[in-house]
């Protein structure tokens, strides 16, 4: 399975935790809030840390 196959999965599944009735509410509140603050830490990181793998030498 490629990386490009998992994020198809990823976006269906937050599609499906759309729907009404299929998930518990709980659920659905969870993986919003979790979506949330990945991509904030990712923004973050991509903002103030853009070129933290390069070490110095």
């Amino acid at each position: 399975m490629t990386c490009w196959h998992l994020l198809c999965i990823l976006m269906s599944s937050v599609g499906i935790l759309d729907q009404p009735g299929y998930w518990p509410q709980g659920y659905i509140l969870a993986s919003r809030v979790f979506l949330v603050l990945l991509t904030a830490f990712l923004g973050f990181k991509a903002i103030f840390w853009p070129f933290g793998f390069v070490e110095d030498e």
